[in-house]
């Protein structure tokens, strides 16, 4: 007879091994596996006992009639790592990005343009124009911040 907690699951155990009537002739051997289901279990250690209930049948020198196997089964379940990936918000990251790149370029275009004129002058076209390539550089440190490891591997890096 075999006695397991509920999430230990035998695998290759004929019937009869289950149910109890199994029979070895001398020199033979059984192998059990199992697998452990940890869906139902606690975050954590959880352990159970494995008990096997073997009767030898006949007087073999040394061996006692009745036998119980015993083993403890322990394991640890872990929660999921929490990768924190942005798969779902990197497009909108990334619209966000070049948005502001291409007015930043597109205002450092109209800004050389309109140097002339009196009120650009008063503003200082060239800390405008360092304003706007500022802001660029500002943007594109959206492209290392966006990668993750949905898009590469500790690795590779």
């Amino acid at each position: 007879w075999l006695l397991t907690g509920d999430w230990v699951v035998f695998q290759n155990a004929t019937n009869d091994l289950i149910d109890g009537s199994a029979v070895l002739r001398p020199g033979e051997s059984v192998g059990i596996s199992f697998d452990i289901q940890t869906s139902g279990l606690d975050k954590g250690t959880t352990r159970s006992t494995v008990s096997y209930g073997v009767v030898v049948d006949g007087d073999f020198p040394g061996c006692s009639k009745d036998l119980d196997i015993t083993f403890d089964v322990m394991v640890e379940v872990r929660p999921q790592d929490n990768l924190n990936q942005i798969d779902n918000i990197r497009p909108v990251g990334l619209s966000f990005m070049a948005l502001a790149m291409a007015l930043s370029v597109v205002f450092a275009m109209w800004t050389y343009q309109k140097r002339a004129h009196r009120v650009i002058r008063a503003s200082q076209p060239i800390f405008l124009l360092l304003v706007c390539a500022g802001i660029f550089i500002m943007a594109s440190s959206i492209i290392p911040l966006s990668i993750d490891d949905s898009v590469a591997l500790n690795e590779g890096c």
